[in-house]
């Protein structure tokens, strides 16, 4: 992950953005937040101490212990296997007889799925 996708989910925990920019990751003011139309002066103040105190050496620290964890997950590992080794017409069947949302979103579930297991 870059140093901007961290710091950005950083800051979307705190405060609606349309963006964030890195430039330089050593020069802080070459950072910048777009801020979503919505956000109030609160939530500004927040993103704006949460990209002062940003520290990249930890967060990318956090980030690949995270993705450790989530590669040393068997039962996602097992999961992520059948879903490629499934056939569209398996993924479609599963869709329809395992989830109770409507056919719209059952339709958009399914197409989601094929997209992660022909991606």
């Amino acid at each position: 992950m870059s140093a901007a996708s961290i710091l950005q989910t950083q800051v979307i925990a705190v405060c609606p953005i349309t963006g964030v920019s890195v430039g330089d990751v050593a020069d802080r003011t070459t950072w910048r937040v777009d801020y979503d139309p919505s956000a109030t002066q609160p939530q500004r103040d927040a993103a704006a101490n949460v990209v002062a105190t940003f520290d990249l050496a930890t967060a990318v620290t956090n980030e690949t212990q995270r993705l450790a964890g989530i590669s040393a997950d068997t039962d996602l590992i097992d999961m992520w296997n059948r879903l490629h080794s499934a056939t569209n017409t398996q993924i479609k069947n599963y869709v329809n007889n395992n989830s109770t949302a409507d056919a719209g979103t059952k339709l958009i579930l399914a197409k989601i799925l094929l997209l992660l297991a022909r991606g």
